[in-house]
């Protein structure tokens, strides 16, 4: 299962790092892909996760989150 998103605020690659590591730490997400340049997220998934525990998750780092 694929989940897409854009990441608003990120400006470098280690911006890029802190959101690929924080969406790796939940169980349901076997890998993801960050475009530094668009903001977009693309997420493969084991199982569904939440879009509120994205948000918050990509919130708690200091950036934007929109789905």
């Amino acid at each position: 299962m694929k989940k897409e998103f854009f990441v608003n605020g990120m400006a470098c690659e280690k911006c890029v790092e802190r959101v690929k590591n924080a969406l790796l730490s939940q169980d349901e997400v076997n890998d993801v892909e960050v475009s530094l340049e668009t903001g977009k997220v693309v997420l493969e998934l084991s199982s569904d996760l939440d879009d509120s525990k994205i948000s918050e998750l990509i919130t708690d780092l200091g950036y934007e989150y929109k789905n």
